[in-house]
């Protein structure tokens, strides 16, 4: 019994110092999210109102043998949701299969749940403020039209 404790400590020891993710624990992620009807729900991007499906996730994970915490799941679906977005800006909608990430096509069937959500639409429009609009404000605020005092 100890050795199992030991051993499962170690694991999720392990897991918190940056393993990288497998694509078994990867591919389960997303069918858990595919199946229970996640789609529409995590394609937000505020955390509070996802963390509950990412500690089903997570406790999915670990009794599959896969020791990820809430956290580390939703920032790893985060940075593949991100590289999702890019892609299909950069090709304006689907990429061809050469210009695929590796999960493409498990991400791509959460986008078609959620109803193919448009980047605009990722987040509300009271939650989001690009760099873009921070800089405009600065300008629109600064006499002379420049942000900087003195130019």
């Amino acid at each position: 019994m100890h050795f199992l404790i030991s051993t499962f400590a170690e694991m999720a020891e392990s897991a918190k110092k940056g393993f990288f993710w497998q694509e078994e624990e990867l591919e389960l992620m997303y069918q858990f999210l595919h199946q229970h009807g996640y789609g529409d729900r995590v394609r937000a991007s505020t955390h509070m109102e996802t963390l509950s499906i990412f500690e089903e996730v997570a406790q999915a994970l670990r009794e599959a043998g896969h020791p990820r915490s809430a956290s580390q799941a939703r920032a790893k679906f985060k940075r593949d949701k991100a590289a999702f977005y890019e892609a299909l800006e950069i090709h304006g909608g689907i990429p061809p299969i050469g210009g695929r990430l590796p999960r493409f096509n498990l991400l791509r069937r959460l986008w078609d749940q959620a109803g193919n959500p448009s980047w605009e639409l990722r987040r509300p429009a009271r939650s989001y403020r690009s760099k873009r609009t921070c800089w405009q404000a600065a300008l629109e605020e600064s006499p002379g039209g420049s942000p900087h005092r003195g130019e």
